[in-house]
């Protein structure tokens, strides 16, 4: 067995592990949200589990998870040229599928954040949420359809180019948009971390701030290291880089997670607060006017 082999052999137990792992924090994600519902009195109902935050985030898990699965079965080398096109198709419906719940998810949290420290690109960011999703699945049809049409390699050959433009053109409209939520987040942070006496929304908007800064600094790199691997015409080096790129991209995942999980606290925090204000509100109410109270009188 030689190197290249080797490697490959390594990559493929890898992708394999991350993939179950992925799938195994898909139910983990689903109790947390329950649990965090039960505890705000909330009915745990299908239309509450996805909501277009929970929806969002589990698309997430679930295409990282497609994304690996897809890896590990290409690396294997038990594929045919037929079963070969059929996962490549599948790696980029996984990936487009991946980008664009990162987006949407990035903007439904980012666009309160842009209103206040960035209000003059907010037209800008809402048309760059719709445009880039579209761009990124519109991708997957050319891409299918010249697997289908493979026996015509020139209409083919065509089709594949339109998939790698929609792409491109997708992946250069998310570093835009990243760009603008990143400096958005800055702002935030930094006015936030300055002020005195911060109230619980400004919390929140901290903690998104805070996390969405990493997830876009980590997903920047992942497409950095998907744009290497696609140029190097190295097997040895193509292979470790694409591997790369997709660790990454569940590291954003787990980034989000992270956020969701730091924003229930704070918000379960700010309820427990509110509650003990309203019981001692009542506790005063039914003892009475103080002693300092009736002196005043």
């Amino acid at each position: 067995m030689n190197s290249l082999q080797t490697q490959k052999q390594v990559l493929t137990y890898f992708a394999a592990v991350l993939c179950l792992l992925s799938l195994f924090t898909v139910p983990i994600l689903v109790v947390v949200i329950r649990a965090h519902m039960k505890a705000q009195r909330i009915l745990f109902t299908v239309r509450s589990l996805f909501s277009p935050f929970n929806s969002t985030l589990l698309g997430l898990g679930i295409s990282i998870a497609g994304i690996y699965a897809n890896t590990s079965i290409s690396l294997s080398g038990y594929l045919n040229s037929h079963n070969e096109a059929i996962v490549e198709d599948l790696n980029v419906v996984w990936v487009s599928t991946f980008s664009t719940c990162y987006v949407v998810y990035s903007y439904n949290r980012g666009i309160s954040i842009i209103q206040i420290y960035l209000s003059s690109m907010e037209r800008v960011i809402k048309w760059l949420a719709i445009l880039i999703p579209l761009t990124l699945l519109l991708c997957i049809i050319p891409q299918v359809a010249a697997s289908i049409l493979r026996d015509h390699q020139d209409i083919a050959s065509h089709l594949v180019t339109a998939s790698y433009v929609l792409n491109v053109t997708g992946s250069v409209l998310a570093i835009i948009f990243d760009a603008i939520l990143l400096t958005a987040f800055a702002r935030g942070s930094k006015s936030m971390q300055l002020e005195t006496g911060i109230t619980n929304d400004a919390r929140r908007l901290l903690i998104i701030s805070n996390y969405g800064t990493w997830a876009i600094v980590v997903y920047l790199f992942s497409v950095a290291a998907f744009i290497f691997a696609a140029v190097t015409a190295d097997s040895f080096s193509r292979n470790p880089l694409a591997v790369t790129a997709q660790t990454l991209m569940f590291a954003v995942y787990l980034i989000l997670i992270a956020m969701k999980v730091a924003l229930q606290q704070e918000k379960r925090q700010a309820t427990a607060n509110m509650r003990e204000f309203q019981n001692k509100v009542r506790t005063q109410e039914s003892t009475g006017p103080s002693k300092h109270d009736e002196q005043i009188k």
